[in-house]
C-alpha cells in the first residue's frame, strides 16, 4: 500500500500477489477516518470506465471539515490474478486553525476477503456482495445485498502516515477583516463595472 502525488488529493495504490492463482473474488475493506473523504461521483465516473470497483454505503459531504465528519468504510471488490492493482482517489478535508503548523493522519491497512473460492478457510461473514458498486442512487443504498466473504491474512499490514497543514489560529485577528476588506472591495468594483457596461449597452440600442 502506497500513496501517490501529493496535496490534498491523493491516491492510495494497493498492490496484491496472490499465489497459487486461485478463481475467486476479493474484497478490500478500507477504513478512511474522519480527515479524508472520497468523492462518490468521481467513484461513480471511474466504476462506469471499468477502473475501480467501490461500493460506500454512505452519503459523503465533501464540503464538511475534519472536526464535523465521521470515519467511515469502502468496499473494494476485484477479481483476483496473480497481480491485482487498485487505485483509491482520496482527499482530505481541512481542520480546524490551531496553533500547529500540521496535524497528522494515519491510515491502516485495509481488511480482505476473499468469495467463491473452491477451498476457503475460516468463518465467514455477512458483506456488501460485488453488485453494489453498480448502485448509483444515494436513495438505493439501503438496498444493497450481502454475500458470504472469508477474511484472509497477508503478510505485511502497514499504517500510512501523513502530516496536513493547518491554518494558524493566532493569525484569524487580522486574516479575517482584511478577507472582508478585499471581499467588498471586489464586489463594489464589479458593481461598478456591471452598471457602467448596461449604461453603454442601453445606449447602443437606443
Amino acid at each position: 500500500m502506497e500513496i501517490l502525488n501529493s496535496g490534498f488529493h491523493r491516491e492510495l495504490k494497493y498492490s496484491l500477489k496472490f499465489a497459487p492463482v486461485i478463481s475467486c473474488e476479493v474484497l478490500l475493506v478500507q477504513e478512511i477516518p474522519s480527515s479524508v473523504y472520497v468523492d462518490v461521483d468521481q467513484l461513480f465516473n471511474l466504476n462506469k470506465l471499468n477502473k475501480i470497483k467501490t461500493f460506500v454505503p454512505y452519503y459523503i459531504d465533501v464540503e464538511l471539515p475534519t472536526s464535523k465528519s465521521s470515519p467511515f468504510k469502502v468496499y473494494m471488490f476485484e477479481n483476483v490474478r496473480k497481480s491485482v492493482n487498485i487505485t483509491l482517489p482520496l482527499h482530505f478535508r481541512y481542520h480546524e486553525p490551531s496553533d500547529k503548523k500540521f496535524n497528522r493522519v494515519e491510515i491502516e491497512s485495509p481488511k480482505i476477503y476473499l468469495s467463491n473460492c473452491p477451498v476457503s478457510r475460516g468463518q465467514g461473514v455477512l458483506l456488501p456482495c460485488r453488485n453494489s458498486s453498480e448502485i448509483t442512487d444515494f436513495l438505493e443504498l439501503a438496498s444493497a445485498s450481502f454475500c458470504e466473504w472469508t477474511e484472509t491474512q497477508y503478510s505485511t499490514p502497514i499504517t500510512l502516515s501523513f502530516l496536513i497543514p493547518v491554518g494558524n489560529i493566532k493569525s484569524y485577528a487580522f486574516v479575517l477583516p482584511i478577507t472582508i476588506f478585499i471581499s467588498w472591495i471586489a464586489c463594489l468594483f464589479l458593481t461598478y463595472v456591471i452598471i457602467k457596461k448596461s449604461r453603454e449597452i442601453s445606449k447602443k440600442v437606443l
